[in-house]
């Protein structure tokens, strides 16, 4: 027993909980200039409003650069945030391009006896990244990718973001996107507009699309600047959900026996569904007097395939019933709203509405983990602390 407290207290010890100390901005860009001074500020949070000290520190390739006006800093319980001012002093000329990283780490700290602030070994830190971005010689670009929602018959947006990060400036900057299907071939090819590329500036160049069906796409963007090339690549879905309702029938029927549902489906993508089913559920007033899964059945992209369900109406009235029709795959899902007329010989159904439903993302809502950490430690705590004074007690007699 008390191993297995032990282990549940260490496990929740280890959940992510609230950080007690903070630090803003997160991230600071600079461009590269000669022998640059600048000053700038980060503030230290205390957000556990508790009597705070920390010690500050620069690390990273260029880390000399950063001079602090103060490496300490003390806080009150009622001091939640405080302003650091520190100042960037760059060298004349940085050999290697690209981007360097100077991590600005605050660390809580303790006092020592003559007053000195000294590192505790498993306190809290936190980092504030300052990003350093030397330029390249000539022209040099990178290019990002970002492509709007995309739904089959309306247009999509593709945002080719390029970043010149060389020395000269790009007169003609413009990019090529070729879509691609799952199997690789590719379907279309679209031409953004033309921009020139100040150094160490960005800018979009915009082109738009139309798919013609639901489905995942790869769309791999060439950027042409100036006589060079940079590329990138991004898949991308046209629709959320690929499975459609066609129809529900039901044929040689008798009230009272077995119903046979044949459920139309069709796949509206461009790849294949696996494992697709469906299930239909009917309510009269508050109880539910259907509730039948079909069989699982894997459609080709385009093609439209009969799912089949059973439903035994022994003790079910003639009558008018509403429910759901739900269309199932991997972690898909829609629902159809229906009508159900049964008669002695005849069953009808209409559909009325259909949605797609998004799926659930795994773990636990970000919202709940502070309470359900804190709520789960005290309770383990506590169970920890009985157990260990109860045994205490055995011992005493």
């Amino acid at each position: 027993m008390m191993k297995k407290l032990i282990l549940v207290f260490a496990f929740l010890c280890t959940l992510p909980a609230f950080s007690a100390l903070g630090v803003s901005p997160a991230k600071i860009d600079v461009d590269f200039t000669p022998n640059l001074k600048w000053d700038f500020t980060i503030n230290v949070i205390n957000n556990e409003a508790k009597y705070l000290d920390v010690i500050l520190y620069a690390e990273g390739p260029l880390s000399t650069s950063v001079k602090f006006k103060q490496t300490s800093l003390h806080m009150d319980p009622d001091e939640y945030s405080k302003p650091v001012i520190l100042t960037l002093e760059l060298p004349g000329k940085v050999d290697e391009p690209g981007l360097h990283e100077i991590l600005i780490t605050v660390k809580e700290s303790q006092k020592t006896v003559e007053g000195e602030p000294i590192s505790i070994g498993s306190s809290l830190s936190v980092v504030s990244m300052l990003r350093v971005n030397v330029p390249y010689p000539g022209k040099y670009a990178k290019a990002d990718l970002f492509i709007s929602e995309a739904d089959p018959g309306r247009e999509a947006t593709f945002a080719v973001e390029v970043h010149n990060l060389g020395g000269e400036d790009i007169a003609e900057a413009r990019a090529t996107i070729s879509i691609s299907d799952p199997d690789g071939k590719v379907i279309a090819k679209v031409e953004t507009d033309e921009k020139p590329v100040v150094s160490m500036t960005k800018r979009e160049l915009i082109a738009k699309w139309v798919p013609a069906s639901s489905g995942r796409y790869k769309a791999t963007a060439v950027v042409d600047y100036d006589g060079e090339e940079t590329s990138v690549t991004k898949e991308f879905n046209a629709g959320s959900f690929l499975l459609r309702l066609v129809s529900i029938t039901v044929k040689n029927f008798k009230l009272g026996g077995i119903a046979k549902f044949d459920i139309l489906t069709e796949n509206l993508g461009n790849e294949i569904v696996m494992q697709a089913y469906s299930r239909i559920s009917l309510d009269e007033a508050d109880r539910r007097i259907m509730d039948v899964e079909s069989n699982r059945i894997d459609l080709k992209s385009e093609e439209t395939k009969v799912m089949n369900a059973y439903w035994d109406t022994e003790g079910v009235s003639r009558g008018v019933y509403y429910g759901l029709v739900k269309l199932l795959y991997s972690d898909q899902s829609s629902e159809n709203k229906i009508k159900m007329t049964v008669e002695d010989d005849e069953i009808r159904t209409e559909i009325i509405t259909g949605m797609a439903v998004a799926p659930q993302a795994p773990g636990v809502k970000p919202s709940g983990v502070v309470s359900v950490v804190v709520i789960s430690s005290l309770a383990a705590g506590s169970l920890l602390f009985f157990y260990i004074r109860r045994r205490i007690k055995n011992r005493g007699k």
